[in-house]
């Protein structure tokens, strides 16, 4: 078994754990994530804070941010099947592109598309 097919879980698994501290730090930086105004900063209220939002002016189709979930991509891959994609592989990167830029280039969803892919599960 791949230590790949275990990512999403760790990965789903350290977004969701939080730490008093950690969360403490975060209030002080950001006192308006206390949406209740209680002065007490939840871990769904963080969450829902660090979340992109186009008001704020994050950009998720950003030509960098294109080539950055890209690079992942391609160095996950690589990490996976120990050698390099060859030029005819990046048709179906970019497929996996396709299908991680439809759930908002989001890490689990973008891994998921790349477990799919026959360039994981035939190479």
């Amino acid at each position: 078994m791949r230590i790949l097919s275990l990512l999403p879980t760790i990965l789903a698994t350290a977004l969701l754990v939080q730490s008093d501290e950690q969360l403490s730090s975060y209030f002080k930086r950001h006192p308006e994530a206390d949406a209740n105004r209680d002065g007490v900063l939840t871990c769904e209220e963080a969450r829902s804070h660090r979340r992109p939002d186009p008001s704020r002016g994050d950009k998720l189709n950003s030509r960098s941010a294109i080539a950055a979930v890209r690079c992942f991509i391609t160095r996950l891959l690589t990490y996976a099947n120990g050698a390099d994609p060859e030029d005819a592989d990046f048709v179906e990167i970019e497929k996996i592109l396709a299908r991680s830029a439809a759930h908002k280039y989001r890490v689990v969803e973008t891994i998921a598309a790349m477990i799919d892919s026959p360039l994981f599960r035939e190479k």
